[in-house]
Protein backbone atom coordinates (compact mmCIF):
# COMPACT_ATOMS: atom_id res chain seq x y z
CA UNK A 1 0.00 0.00 0.00
CA UNK A 2 2.03 3.34 -0.99
CA UNK A 3 2.33 4.82 2.03
CA UNK A 4 0.83 8.27 1.12
CA UNK A 5 -2.62 6.60 1.03
CA UNK A 6 -1.88 4.87 4.56
CA UNK A 7 -1.17 7.91 6.12
CA UNK A 8 -4.28 9.77 4.23
CA UNK A 9 -6.01 6.91 5.99
CA UNK A 10 -4.95 6.98 9.03
CA UNK A 11 -5.49 11.12 9.26
CA UNK A 12 -9.12 10.25 8.23
CA UNK A 13 -9.64 7.57 11.07
CA UNK A 14 -7.75 10.42 13.34
CA UNK A 15 -10.33 13.17 12.47
CA UNK A 16 -12.99 10.36 13.39
CA UNK A 17 -12.08 9.65 17.07
CA UNK A 18 -14.85 12.06 18.11
CA UNK A 19 -17.46 10.23 15.98
CA UNK A 20 -20.52 9.16 17.55
CA UNK A 21 -21.92 5.67 15.93
CA UNK A 22 -25.27 3.91 17.08
CA UNK A 23 -24.66 0.65 17.91
CA UNK A 24 -26.48 -0.33 14.88
CA UNK A 25 -25.75 0.59 11.24
CA UNK A 26 -27.31 -0.44 8.26
CA UNK A 27 -30.92 -2.13 8.06
CA UNK A 28 -31.59 -5.96 7.77
CA UNK A 29 -32.87 -6.69 4.07
CA UNK A 30 -33.89 -10.43 2.84
CA UNK A 31 -32.08 -11.81 0.01
CA UNK A 32 -33.29 -15.12 -1.64
CA UNK A 33 -34.16 -17.27 1.75
CA UNK A 34 -31.49 -15.49 3.75
CA UNK A 35 -31.48 -12.37 5.81
CA UNK A 36 -28.92 -10.15 5.39
CA UNK A 37 -26.75 -6.98 6.82
CA UNK A 38 -24.08 -4.80 4.93
CA UNK A 39 -23.80 -7.68 2.32
CA UNK A 40 -23.58 -10.81 4.54
CA UNK A 41 -26.14 -13.35 6.13
CA UNK A 42 -27.76 -12.74 9.22
CA UNK A 43 -28.43 -15.00 11.82
CA UNK A 44 -29.84 -14.04 15.38
CA UNK A 45 -31.53 -15.55 18.69
CA UNK A 46 -33.68 -12.74 20.44
CA UNK A 47 -36.68 -13.03 23.27
CA UNK A 48 -39.78 -11.46 23.89
CA UNK A 49 -40.64 -8.90 26.25
CA UNK A 50 -44.24 -6.94 25.19
CA UNK A 51 -44.60 -4.70 28.19
CA UNK A 52 -41.32 -2.89 27.50
CA UNK A 53 -43.05 0.23 26.05
CA UNK A 54 -46.02 0.90 29.19
CA UNK A 55 -43.12 0.43 31.56
CA UNK A 56 -40.82 2.58 29.77
CA UNK A 57 -43.67 5.62 29.64
CA UNK A 58 -43.15 5.70 33.77
CA UNK A 59 -39.36 7.17 34.05
CA UNK A 60 -39.54 5.47 37.12
CA UNK A 61 -39.86 2.29 35.83
CA UNK A 62 -37.48 2.34 33.19
CA UNK A 63 -34.84 0.68 35.33
CA UNK A 64 -37.47 -2.06 34.49
CA UNK A 65 -36.55 -2.04 30.82
CA UNK A 66 -33.15 -1.01 31.70
CA UNK A 67 -32.81 -4.71 33.30
CA UNK A 68 -34.40 -6.57 30.67
CA UNK A 69 -32.49 -4.90 27.50
CA UNK A 70 -29.35 -5.40 29.85
CA UNK A 71 -30.30 -8.90 30.59
CA UNK A 72 -31.00 -9.92 26.83
CA UNK A 73 -27.22 -8.10 25.45
CA UNK A 74 -25.78 -10.10 28.55
CA UNK A 75 -27.36 -13.41 27.33
CA UNK A 76 -25.70 -12.38 23.44
CA UNK A 77 -28.96 -11.77 22.14
CA UNK A 78 -29.49 -9.81 19.56
CA UNK A 79 -32.82 -8.70 18.62
CA UNK A 80 -36.05 -8.18 21.17
CA UNK A 81 -39.53 -8.46 19.84
CA UNK A 82 -42.19 -5.86 21.98
CA UNK A 83 -45.70 -4.04 21.39
CA UNK A 84 -46.49 -1.04 19.57
CA UNK A 85 -49.72 -0.65 20.85
CA UNK A 86 -51.94 -0.52 23.80
CA UNK A 87 -54.87 0.39 22.90
CA UNK A 88 -58.03 1.99 24.39
CA UNK A 89 -59.08 3.97 27.47
CA UNK A 90 -59.11 1.17 29.86
CA UNK A 91 -55.71 0.31 29.33
CA UNK A 92 -53.16 1.07 31.39
CA UNK A 93 -50.27 3.60 29.94
CA UNK A 94 -52.40 3.23 26.48
CA UNK A 95 -50.61 4.54 23.32
CA UNK A 96 -53.77 5.09 21.17
CA UNK A 97 -56.63 6.22 23.14
CA UNK A 98 -59.34 6.49 20.88
CA UNK A 99 -58.26 6.64 16.55
CA UNK A 100 -55.80 8.77 16.23
CA UNK A 101 -55.37 10.39 20.08
CA UNK A 102 -52.16 9.35 21.40
CA UNK A 103 -51.01 10.23 24.95
CA UNK A 104 -47.06 11.63 23.95
CA UNK A 105 -45.89 10.40 27.66
CA UNK A 106 -46.61 6.66 26.31
CA UNK A 107 -44.77 7.15 22.41
CA UNK A 108 -41.73 8.77 24.62
CA UNK A 109 -42.14 5.35 26.11
CA UNK A 110 -41.48 3.36 22.65
CA UNK A 111 -39.09 6.10 22.07
CA UNK A 112 -37.34 5.40 24.89
CA UNK A 113 -37.24 1.69 23.78
CA UNK A 114 -35.45 1.92 20.80
CA UNK A 115 -32.98 4.36 22.37
CA UNK A 116 -31.89 1.99 24.46
CA UNK A 117 -32.06 -1.22 22.54
CA UNK A 118 -29.39 0.84 20.25
CA UNK A 119 -27.43 1.72 22.57
CA UNK A 120 -27.08 -1.69 23.50
CA UNK A 121 -26.76 -3.25 20.40
CA UNK A 122 -29.97 -4.69 20.06
CA UNK A 123 -32.72 -5.18 17.28
CA UNK A 124 -36.59 -4.34 17.59
CA UNK A 125 -39.17 -6.60 16.09
CA UNK A 126 -42.37 -4.32 16.84
CA UNK A 127 -46.08 -5.81 15.98
CA UNK A 128 -48.69 -2.53 15.64
CA UNK A 129 -51.88 -4.47 17.00
CA UNK A 130 -52.85 -7.31 18.55
CA UNK A 131 -55.43 -10.27 18.22
CA UNK A 132 -56.50 -10.54 21.41
CA UNK A 133 -58.14 -8.27 23.84
CA UNK A 134 -54.59 -7.95 25.88
CA UNK A 135 -53.55 -4.12 25.35
CA UNK A 136 -56.90 -3.28 23.09
CA UNK A 137 -56.50 -5.69 20.45
CA UNK A 138 -58.61 -6.00 17.21
CA UNK A 139 -62.01 -5.99 19.80
CA UNK A 140 -60.90 -2.63 20.61
CA UNK A 141 -61.01 -1.29 17.08
CA UNK A 142 -64.13 -3.58 16.53
CA UNK A 143 -65.85 -1.32 19.46
CA UNK A 144 -64.69 1.88 18.53
CA UNK A 145 -66.18 1.11 14.68
CA UNK A 146 -69.91 2.15 14.50
CA UNK A 147 -70.72 -0.26 11.95
CA UNK A 148 -68.60 -3.57 12.96
CA UNK A 149 -69.41 -5.90 15.80
CA UNK A 150 -67.84 -8.96 15.71
CA UNK A 151 -63.67 -9.37 16.08
CA UNK A 152 -63.26 -10.49 12.54
CA UNK A 153 -65.06 -7.36 10.86
CA UNK A 154 -61.58 -5.41 11.80
CA UNK A 155 -60.03 -7.20 8.70
CA UNK A 156 -63.39 -5.77 6.64
CA UNK A 157 -64.70 -2.63 8.27
CA UNK A 158 -63.67 0.52 6.77
CA UNK A 159 -63.48 2.53 9.60
CA UNK A 160 -61.14 -0.12 11.39
CA UNK A 161 -59.01 -1.16 8.68
CA UNK A 162 -58.27 2.98 8.28
CA UNK A 163 -57.76 3.53 11.85
CA UNK A 164 -55.06 0.98 11.54
CA UNK A 165 -53.47 2.51 8.70
CA UNK A 166 -53.28 5.30 10.46
CA UNK A 167 -51.91 3.72 13.46
CA UNK A 168 -49.35 2.46 11.40
CA UNK A 169 -48.51 5.90 9.52
CA UNK A 170 -48.15 7.38 13.26
CA UNK A 171 -46.08 5.08 14.53
CA UNK A 172 -43.41 4.89 11.07
CA UNK A 173 -43.52 8.51 11.19
CA UNK A 174 -42.70 9.25 14.77
CA UNK A 175 -39.71 11.22 15.53
CA UNK A 176 -37.57 9.35 18.37
CA UNK A 177 -37.09 12.17 21.33
CA UNK A 178 -34.30 10.66 22.22
CA UNK A 179 -31.93 10.56 19.59
CA UNK A 180 -34.24 12.25 16.82
CA UNK A 181 -34.63 9.38 14.33
CA UNK A 182 -37.69 8.48 12.39
CA UNK A 183 -38.72 4.94 13.58
CA UNK A 184 -38.74 4.34 9.51
CA UNK A 185 -35.39 5.32 8.80
CA UNK A 186 -33.69 3.55 12.11
CA UNK A 187 -31.65 0.92 11.77
CA UNK A 188 -32.99 -0.48 15.21
CA UNK A 189 -35.97 -1.55 14.16
CA UNK A 190 -35.30 -4.96 12.21
CA UNK A 191 -38.58 -5.55 11.08
CA UNK A 192 -42.60 -4.44 11.13
CA UNK A 193 -45.28 -7.06 12.01
CA UNK A 194 -48.87 -6.63 10.70
CA UNK A 195 -50.50 -8.29 14.13
CA UNK A 196 -49.53 -10.78 17.02
CA UNK A 197 -51.45 -14.37 16.18
CA UNK A 198 -53.86 -12.87 13.94
CA UNK A 199 -56.48 -15.49 13.49
CA UNK A 200 -60.09 -15.61 11.38
CA UNK A 201 -62.21 -17.91 13.32
CA UNK A 202 -65.13 -17.14 11.87
CA UNK A 203 -63.76 -18.55 8.31
CA UNK A 204 -61.52 -21.44 7.90
CA UNK A 205 -60.67 -20.52 4.92
CA UNK A 206 -59.48 -17.13 6.16
CA UNK A 207 -59.88 -15.34 2.51
CA UNK A 208 -60.20 -12.11 4.26
CA UNK A 209 -57.50 -12.55 6.49
CA UNK A 210 -55.62 -12.90 3.16
CA UNK A 211 -56.41 -9.35 1.87
CA UNK A 212 -55.85 -8.08 4.64
CA UNK A 213 -52.19 -9.03 4.77
CA UNK A 214 -52.15 -8.09 1.23
CA UNK A 215 -53.57 -4.75 1.60
CA UNK A 216 -51.47 -3.93 4.85
CA UNK A 217 -48.19 -4.75 4.22
CA UNK A 218 -48.32 -2.99 0.87
CA UNK A 219 -49.50 -0.20 2.77
CA UNK A 220 -46.35 -0.14 5.19
CA UNK A 221 -43.79 -0.86 2.43
CA UNK A 222 -45.44 2.37 0.80
CA UNK A 223 -44.34 4.17 3.77
CA UNK A 224 -41.03 2.30 4.68
CA UNK A 225 -39.67 0.15 1.91
CA UNK A 226 -36.64 -0.86 3.34
CA UNK A 227 -37.25 -2.17 6.54
CA UNK A 228 -38.66 -5.97 6.58
CA UNK A 229 -42.19 -6.85 7.18
CA UNK A 230 -43.89 -9.94 8.46
CA UNK A 231 -47.39 -11.03 9.60
CA UNK A 232 -47.10 -11.91 13.53
CA UNK A 233 -48.58 -15.44 12.26
CA UNK A 234 -48.74 -18.29 14.72
CA UNK A 235 -48.16 -20.47 11.63
CA UNK A 236 -51.36 -22.66 11.71
CA UNK A 237 -51.13 -24.66 8.12
CA UNK A 238 -54.26 -24.20 5.95
CA UNK A 239 -56.16 -24.96 2.94
CA UNK A 240 -52.90 -24.15 0.50
CA UNK A 241 -50.35 -25.96 2.51
CA UNK A 242 -49.16 -28.93 3.46
CA UNK A 243 -51.25 -31.20 6.11
CA UNK A 244 -48.86 -30.38 8.91
CA UNK A 245 -50.59 -29.26 11.61
CA UNK A 246 -50.44 -31.87 14.54
CA UNK A 247 -53.71 -30.85 15.61
CA UNK A 248 -56.96 -30.53 14.08
CA UNK A 249 -57.87 -27.48 15.57
CA UNK A 250 -55.03 -25.53 13.81
CA UNK A 251 -56.85 -25.55 10.46
CA UNK A 252 -59.92 -23.82 11.86
CA UNK A 253 -58.32 -20.67 12.53
CA UNK A 254 -58.57 -18.93 9.11
CA UNK A 255 -54.95 -18.92 9.27
CA UNK A 256 -52.75 -20.30 6.26
CA UNK A 257 -49.30 -20.60 6.32
CA UNK A 258 -47.87 -20.55 2.74
CA UNK A 259 -50.91 -18.48 1.86
CA UNK A 260 -50.20 -15.88 4.19
CA UNK A 261 -46.95 -15.76 3.75
CA UNK A 262 -46.81 -15.89 -0.17
CA UNK A 263 -47.29 -11.91 -1.17
CA UNK A 264 -44.33 -9.98 -2.69
CA UNK A 265 -44.75 -7.63 0.30
CA UNK A 266 -44.04 -9.71 3.12
CA UNK A 267 -40.37 -10.04 3.63
CA UNK A 268 -40.47 -13.54 5.88
CA UNK A 269 -42.30 -15.87 7.42
CA UNK A 270 -42.90 -16.84 11.26
CA UNK A 271 -44.51 -19.15 13.22
CA UNK A 272 -44.67 -19.89 17.11
CA UNK A 273 -45.52 -22.81 19.56
CA UNK A 274 -46.79 -23.61 23.19
CA UNK A 275 -46.75 -27.22 23.63
CA UNK A 276 -48.82 -26.69 27.10
CA UNK A 277 -51.16 -24.86 25.81
CA UNK A 278 -51.61 -26.36 22.62
CA UNK A 279 -51.28 -29.97 23.70
CA UNK A 280 -48.43 -31.25 21.96
CA UNK A 281 -46.00 -33.32 22.74
CA UNK A 282 -42.09 -32.91 22.39
CA UNK A 283 -41.46 -34.99 18.85
CA UNK A 284 -44.68 -33.01 17.63
CA UNK A 285 -42.98 -29.73 18.94
CA UNK A 286 -39.68 -30.88 17.06
CA UNK A 287 -41.37 -32.05 14.12
CA UNK A 288 -43.27 -28.11 14.00
CA UNK A 289 -39.82 -26.52 13.79
CA UNK A 290 -38.45 -28.73 11.34
CA UNK A 291 -41.46 -28.75 8.63
CA UNK A 292 -41.84 -25.00 8.95
CA UNK A 293 -37.85 -25.03 7.95
CA UNK A 294 -38.58 -27.58 5.00
CA UNK A 295 -41.67 -26.23 3.97
CA UNK A 296 -40.55 -22.71 4.10
CA UNK A 297 -37.58 -23.53 2.04
CA UNK A 298 -39.40 -25.61 -1.07
CA UNK A 299 -43.03 -23.63 -0.74
CA UNK A 300 -42.00 -19.77 -0.04
CA UNK A 301 -37.84 -19.33 -0.82
CA UNK A 302 -37.96 -16.90 2.07
CA UNK A 303 -35.83 -16.50 5.62
CA UNK A 304 -38.57 -17.73 8.85
CA UNK A 305 -38.41 -16.81 12.28
CA UNK A 306 -39.01 -18.89 15.34
CA UNK A 307 -40.28 -15.73 16.53
CA UNK A 308 -42.71 -16.89 20.16
CA UNK A 309 -42.00 -20.54 21.51
CA UNK A 310 -42.63 -21.05 25.45
CA UNK A 311 -42.60 -23.71 28.14
CA UNK A 312 -43.87 -23.71 31.41
CA UNK A 313 -41.77 -24.98 34.55
CA UNK A 314 -40.35 -26.93 35.71
CA UNK A 315 -37.07 -25.56 34.29
CA UNK A 316 -35.81 -29.16 33.27
CA UNK A 317 -38.68 -29.47 31.62
CA UNK A 318 -38.28 -26.31 29.79
CA UNK A 319 -34.38 -26.96 28.87
CA UNK A 320 -34.90 -29.67 27.17
CA UNK A 321 -37.83 -27.87 25.17
CA UNK A 322 -35.48 -25.16 24.17
CA UNK A 323 -32.70 -27.30 23.54
CA UNK A 324 -34.31 -29.13 21.00
CA UNK A 325 -35.66 -26.42 19.43
CA UNK A 326 -32.00 -24.50 19.33
CA UNK A 327 -30.86 -27.30 18.02
CA UNK A 328 -33.39 -27.70 15.35
CA UNK A 329 -33.09 -23.83 14.39
CA UNK A 330 -28.97 -24.37 14.40
CA UNK A 331 -28.98 -27.51 12.06
CA UNK A 332 -31.07 -25.74 9.25
CA UNK A 333 -29.15 -21.97 9.99
CA UNK A 334 -25.74 -23.70 9.70
CA UNK A 335 -26.74 -25.77 6.57
CA UNK A 336 -28.05 -22.47 4.81
CA UNK A 337 -31.67 -23.12 4.66
CA UNK A 338 -34.38 -20.69 5.71
CA UNK A 339 -34.06 -21.28 9.43
CA UNK A 340 -32.59 -18.36 10.72
CA UNK A 341 -34.04 -16.77 13.69
CA UNK A 342 -35.68 -17.00 16.98
CA UNK A 343 -36.94 -14.99 19.99
CA UNK A 344 -38.25 -17.24 23.37
CA UNK A 345 -41.52 -16.39 25.34
CA UNK A 346 -40.55 -14.45 27.87
CA UNK A 347 -37.77 -12.63 29.47
CA UNK A 348 -38.81 -10.82 32.47
CA UNK A 349 -37.21 -8.34 34.43
CA UNK A 350 -36.63 -9.89 38.19
CA UNK A 351 -39.58 -8.68 39.86
CA UNK A 352 -42.30 -9.36 37.43
CA UNK A 353 -44.27 -11.87 37.93
CA UNK A 354 -44.64 -15.17 36.29
CA UNK A 355 -47.87 -15.30 36.16
CA UNK A 356 -48.53 -18.52 33.31
CA UNK A 357 -44.75 -20.18 34.41
CA UNK A 358 -42.80 -19.19 30.87
CA UNK A 359 -41.16 -16.47 32.79
CA UNK A 360 -37.35 -16.56 32.25
CA UNK A 361 -35.30 -14.78 34.53
CA UNK A 362 -31.61 -14.22 34.28
CA UNK A 363 -29.33 -15.17 36.00
CA UNK A 364 -31.49 -16.93 38.53
CA UNK A 365 -32.87 -19.38 35.38
CA UNK A 366 -29.31 -20.40 35.57
CA UNK A 367 -29.51 -23.68 33.34
CA UNK A 368 -32.31 -22.12 30.88
CA UNK A 369 -29.95 -19.04 30.55
CA UNK A 370 -27.09 -20.68 29.41
CA UNK A 371 -28.63 -23.39 26.63
CA UNK A 372 -30.08 -19.58 25.53
CA UNK A 373 -26.25 -17.58 26.04
CA UNK A 374 -24.49 -21.08 23.78
CA UNK A 375 -27.49 -20.57 20.98
CA UNK A 376 -26.90 -16.89 20.76
CA UNK A 377 -23.54 -17.38 20.61
CA UNK A 378 -23.35 -20.14 17.94
CA UNK A 379 -26.02 -19.09 15.59
CA UNK A 380 -23.77 -15.48 15.62
CA UNK A 381 -21.01 -17.12 14.62
CA UNK A 382 -22.50 -18.66 11.24
CA UNK A 383 -22.32 -14.57 10.65
CA UNK A 384 -19.49 -14.26 8.11
CA UNK A 385 -16.63 -11.60 10.36
CA UNK A 386 -17.65 -7.79 9.41
CA UNK A 387 -14.50 -6.67 7.85
CA UNK A 388 -13.15 -10.02 6.80
CA UNK A 389 -13.18 -9.08 2.92
CA UNK A 390 -11.15 -12.07 1.69
CA UNK A 391 -13.21 -13.97 3.61
CA UNK A 392 -10.28 -15.98 5.31
CA UNK A 393 -11.50 -15.74 8.90
CA UNK A 394 -10.04 -13.18 10.07
CA UNK A 395 -9.12 -9.13 9.43
CA UNK A 396 -5.79 -8.38 8.52
CA UNK A 397 -3.08 -6.04 6.36
CA UNK A 398 -4.99 -7.63 3.27
CA UNK A 399 -8.07 -6.76 4.25
CA UNK A 400 -7.10 -2.85 5.05
CA UNK A 401 -5.80 -2.87 1.51
CA UNK A 402 -9.02 -3.67 0.03
CA UNK A 403 -10.72 -1.59 1.93
CA UNK A 404 -8.73 1.35 1.14
CA UNK A 405 -9.16 0.68 -2.65
CA UNK A 406 -12.61 0.63 -2.42
CA UNK A 407 -12.41 4.12 -0.14
CA UNK A 408 -11.52 5.97 -3.05
CA UNK A 409 -13.08 9.25 -1.49
CA UNK A 410 -15.00 10.65 1.57
CA UNK A 411 -18.86 8.82 0.18
CA UNK A 412 -18.14 6.53 -2.77
CA UNK A 413 -21.19 4.90 -3.96
CA UNK A 414 -19.75 2.96 -7.00
CA UNK A 415 -16.64 0.76 -6.90
CA UNK A 416 -13.55 2.90 -8.07
CA UNK A 417 -11.16 1.24 -10.37
CA UNK A 418 -9.19 -1.51 -8.92
CA UNK A 419 -12.12 -2.51 -6.24
CA UNK A 420 -13.84 -5.77 -6.77
CA UNK A 421 -18.04 -4.98 -6.95
CA UNK A 422 -18.17 -7.97 -4.19
CA UNK A 423 -14.97 -6.61 -2.24
CA UNK A 424 -17.14 -2.78 -2.10
CA UNK A 425 -20.02 -4.62 -0.83
CA UNK A 426 -18.47 -6.13 2.02
CA UNK A 427 -16.92 -2.47 2.45
CA UNK A 428 -20.00 -1.43 3.18
CA UNK A 429 -20.27 -2.23 6.94
CA UNK A 430 -22.28 0.08 7.75
CA UNK A 431 -25.02 -1.49 5.03
CA UNK A 432 -26.18 1.77 3.66
CA UNK A 433 -24.95 1.44 -0.23
CA UNK A 434 -22.03 3.47 0.45
CA UNK A 435 -18.54 3.75 1.11
CA UNK A 436 -17.93 6.38 3.04
CA UNK A 437 -16.21 7.91 6.31
CA UNK A 438 -18.86 6.02 9.18
CA UNK A 439 -17.74 2.84 7.07
CA UNK A 440 -13.99 3.93 7.89
CA UNK A 441 -14.63 3.90 11.91
CA UNK A 442 -16.49 0.56 11.49
CA UNK A 443 -13.33 -0.67 9.73
CA UNK A 444 -10.96 0.68 12.25
CA UNK A 445 -13.03 -0.69 15.17
CA UNK A 446 -12.54 -4.56 13.74
CA UNK A 447 -9.41 -4.55 12.59
CA UNK A 448 -8.58 -2.97 16.13
CA UNK A 449 -10.46 -5.68 17.76
CA UNK A 450 -9.26 -8.60 16.01
CA UNK A 451 -7.69 -11.69 17.64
Amino acid sequence: MPARRMSGLITVLGALASFCAAENTGIVSVEGQHFTLAGRPYYFAGTNCYYLMVFAADPGLRPDVDEVLEDAAALGLTTVRTWAFNDGPSQWNALQLSPGVYQEYVFQGLDYVLYRADQLGLRVILPLVDNWDDYGGMNQYVAWSPAAAQHDEFYTDSACRQWYKNHVAAVLGRVNTFNGRTYRQDPTVLAWELANEPRQQSNSAGNQLQAWIEEMSAYIKSLDPDHLVTTGSEGFYGPTGPNHNPVSWFGSMGVDYVRNHSPATIDFCCFHAFPDQWGLSYNASMMWVRNHGTDTDGLLGKPVIFEEFGKQRPLTTRDTYFQGWYDEIYASAAAGHSLAGSCFWILYHDSYTDYDGYGVYWPADASTGQIISTEAARIKALIPLAGDLDGDGDIDAADFATFTTCLAGPDVTTPPPGCDPMDFAGADLGGDLDVDLADTALFQRAFGSRG
